[in-house]
């Protein structure tokens, strides 16, 4: 198994973060809203990580080639709708 690299414990930790405030919120509020500290605090930190998955560490770009795998495979899909 590879070693952690620093954005995979970036990743890591903040994911950790965002699903205490997920459980935090969920506890006192019985609902995730945007109206509480804790809601925005989860939503801000959950884009944060979202964000953090998208990029490698070795080059920092955008997986396009990824993005273009799913438009190959689904792509043809949606134009038949």
């Amino acid at each position: 198994m590879p070693e952690m690299t620093l954005l995979g414990w970036f990743h890591t930790i903040l994911g950790i973060g965002a699903l205490a405030s997920a459980f935090y919120t969920l506890f006192k509020y019985k609902i995730i809203s945007l109206d509480n500290r804790s809601g925005k605090l989860y939503v801000l930190v959950t884009i944060i990580v979202a964000g953090s998955a998208v990029f490698n560490e070795e080059d920092l770009r955008f997986p396009i080639a990824e993005l273009k795998r799913a438009v190959e495979k689904y792509g043809n899909k949606m134009d038949d709708d």
